[in-house]
């Protein structure tokens, strides 16, 4: 089936450029009295403005990196508010450290165990102080902190 497709698309190409090869002994008679071509009518959203209007809303989308068209981000700026990734997740990347923290000395105290969290307590501080992707921020804690709870130390 494909070289069927390929051998109509050939044949279609040459008929495009060569008419004369296709066309019968009448069509001379019948392109003299055939009707000039219209096409269908577009319609009111064949407005070029429409295009434009459209494209401003794309860059203002692009430029906030917002999909509601940078309403929440001029909200922020209009209220003389800065809310970033620090000022959401900070308080809790502080209440996993003071966690970890605690947990490393209770282990330390114990005599072992909690080999991980001294490197979940590094990661969150290294997220903390905004290091890194922010949109992988989250998911790098999150797997550290699984990977500390399935640690064979840390099973009770």
């Amino acid at each position: 089936e494909v070289y069927s497709v390929i051998a109509q698309m050939l044949a279609n190409a040459y008929t495009l450029h060569f008419p004369s090869f296709y066309v019968g002994k009448g069509a001379a008679h019948a392109s003299a009295t055939a009707k000039p071509y219209t096409p269908k009518v577009t319609g009111a959203m064949s407005n070029p403005y429409y295009g434009a209007g459209m494209l401003v809303l794309i860059v203002i989308m692009l430029f906030t990196m917002d999909s509601w068209l940078g309403i929440g981000w001029l909200s922020l700026v209009l209220g003389g508010t800065n809310y970033d990734w620090d000022a959401a997740y900070g308080p809790y990347v502080r209440k996993i450290q003071q966690h970890q923290q605690r947990e490393a000395a209770a282990a330390a105290a114990a005599g072992g165990g909690g080999s991980l969290v001294g490197s979940v307590a590094s990661t969150a501080e290294v997220i903390e102080h905004g290091h890194g992707n922010g949109a992988d921020k989250s998911g790098e804690l999150e797997m550290l902190l699984q990977r500390e709870r399935d640690h064979p130390d840390n099973k009770a």
